[in-house]
């Protein structure tokens, strides 16, 4: 015969990712430890295996489309280790009921024994889901579930070759969370986008619209861009005549200013003023002045953005030159901020 004493306590569990992802997340856990004292010294005791002090995911970052294995592990004080379980889903709640289904009296030698039980899930629709845990021993009440992990399943990733030239608007989210890959064409991208990653080919551009300076990029992963392949916005910032920093329009107008002033015309005409951030420039090039008779000064270069979680592997390139005009007053290159995480 046993008596069982609850005592509240605190444990650290540990959730271990599988397959390629090297991340351990710790979560801290509230749990009840039933405590057996003996009265017959043969009597199957204690549980101090409870709750697992480890949790598997594999893999570690599902998606939409992965049937997820979840292993309970840890170590128990006997040889009569939990094995059975049975698991549920309620919502974005997993259950675990991990079963021993030794019964009282069962002559259990008194040794460190592992002891994992492992049930698969899925596939499971995007979102973040909690892993809850609880012991069923023989005739016993259950011990309260208790939260052992949690993690994100991520809609599924496709991947989008484009070989036509194409426009992604500000408001376009088709594409977003995927992998991304442009070959032989222009990529025109407005507006803030996370893509899952991105592969610029030969022959292939990336760039936003003109005088657009809305153009920033999140990708997840890695981001290549091969050699012949561009992040190019020459000539995509402020139009000739125009930008904070703009040249002066006349006879012989003068050139557009940024990170220093513009150079005057050889008429008195002003350069631009000088603009921006230095250590964090955040704005497109302005225009060279225009001249008299429609001559258009050229217009600055555009303003690339671009946070990379992963690798940033160039061996292409980064562009945001200004570009000619027709017989006006020169522009002003744009920015290129690229932050590799």
């Amino acid at each position: 015969m046993m008596r069982i004493t609850n005592v509240r306590g605190r444990r650290v569990s540990s959730l271990l990712c599988v397959s390629e992802c090297k991340n351990v997340v710790k979560a801290i856990l509230i749990r009840s430890v039933l405590v057996f004292l003996l009265v017959a010294p043969s009597a199957c005791v204690g549980i101090t295996g409870w709750p697992p002090d480890q949790v598997t995911i594999d893999p570690c970052n599902p998606t939409s489309s992965d049937i997820v294995t979840i292993t309970l592990s840890g170590t128990w004080d006997n040889s009569c280790v939990p094995n059975d379980v049975n698991v549920s889903t309620d919502g974005n709640d997993i259950y675990f009921d991990v079963i021993n289904k030794y019964p009282p009296g069962s002559m259990c030698p008194t040794v460190q024994t592992p002891w994992s039980q492992t049930q698969s899930v899925g596939p499971l629709l995007a979102g973040s889901f909690e892993v809850m845990a609880r012991l069923i021993w023989d005739s016993n009440a259950p011990t309260p579930y208790v939260p052992v992990a949690s993690f994100d399943v991520r809609p599924q990733v496709e991947t989008k070759i484009f070989t036509d030239d194409t426009i992604i608007e500000a408001d376009d989210q088709t594409y977003d969370g995927n992998d991304i890959v442009v070959g032989g064409c222009t990529l025109t991208v407005d507006g803030s986008h996370d893509f899952n990653s991105m592969l610029i080919l030969s022959g292939g551009i990336l760039t936003h619209s003109a005088a657009n300076p809305s153009f920033d990029l999140t990708i997840t992963g890695d981001m290549t861009v091969d050699a012949g392949g561009s992040v190019n916005v020459d000539g995509k910032g402020h139009p000739g005549g125009q930008g904070p920093g703009r040249g002066e329009n006349g006879h012989h107008s003068a050139g557009a200013g940024y990170g220093g002033t513009g150079g005057n015309g050889s008429m008195s005409t002003v350069g631009g003023i000088s603009y921006g951030s230095l250590t964090n420039p955040l704005d497109m090039g302005s225009g060279g002045g225009n001249a008299y008779g429609g001559a258009k000064g050229g217009p600055g270069g555009g303003l690339i953005r671009l946070t990379v979680n992963g690798a940033l592997m160039v061996d292409g390139s980064l562009a945001a030159n200004g570009s000619n005009g027709i017989s006006g007053g020169y522009c002003s290159g744009g920015a290129l901020v690229a932050v590799s995480i």
